[in-house]
């Protein structure tokens, strides 16, 4: 925030009280969002929602309704024996199991 004095953060209530108690947070500078929310950031609107899998429930996700992009933490992501640059190099069963793997561990809760 220091660097870039014109920022915001987008992020939700309880998020930015977290932050606040790792570094000083300027409370003005947060734009706080909830689930449903949306907000307009030029030539986009960003809206907030509830990932569809999450291991904390201070996790948001942005959906970008130009792209049709999605970002979030903690949504996605898959146990790999090795890595990879591409997921297009990965087998597709070993890539649908290695996703399955990381969002019954992540996310024990979901069906």
């Amino acid at each position: 925030m220091e660097i870039a004095p014109q920022a915001r953060l987008i992020t939700n209530a309880f998020c930015a009280l977290r932050m606040a108690t790792w570094w000083p947070l300027p409370m003005d500078r947060v734009y706080a969002i909830n689930p449903g929310d949306t907000v307009d950031v030029g030539d986009r609107k960003l809206s907030a929602l509830r990932p569809p899998l999450f291991d904390n429930l201070l996790t948001a996700a942005l959906y970008d309704e130009k792209s049709g992009a999605l970002f979030s933490a903690d949504a996605f992501g898959a146990l790999l024996r090795e890595p990879a640059e591409d997921a297009t190099e990965i087998p597709e069963a070993a890539l649908a199991g290695g996703m399955l793997g990381w969002a019954t561990s992540d996310s024990p809760w979901a069906p």
